[in-house]
């Protein structure tokens, strides 16, 4: 899959949390989680911005692909919470 097509699919994920108020719920009184959120390839990577007036994330192609399956799974959230839904790795037995 291209960048600009892992981007987009991500941005409609995106764009559907943003509209759903459970999901995105009003923190506070001020803000939201999401905000005019989105996705767009840049070079080699996707950046992912989820509040208009804030920095974004920068995702290689295989930090992409990994939140579009998490998010195509179901779930609804940030990149990061993809690191945290993450089994821990094996250790090794000596």
């Amino acid at each position: 899959m291209k960048l600009k097509e892992i981007a987009e699919r991500i941005s409609v994920h995106l764009k559907r949390i943003e509209a759903d108020p459970k999901l995105n719920p009003w923190r506070n009184g001020s803000t939201r989680p999401f905000y005019h959120a989105c996705a767009w390839p840049a070079g080699r990577y996707v950046r992912v911005k989820y509040i208009s007036y804030q920095g974004f994330s920068t995702l290689p192609k295989v930090d992409a692909e990994l939140y579009l399956e998490w998010l195509d799974a179901g779930n609804n959230g940030r990149y990061r919470e993809t690191l945290a839904a993450r089994p821990a790795p094996a250790k090794e037995q000596p």
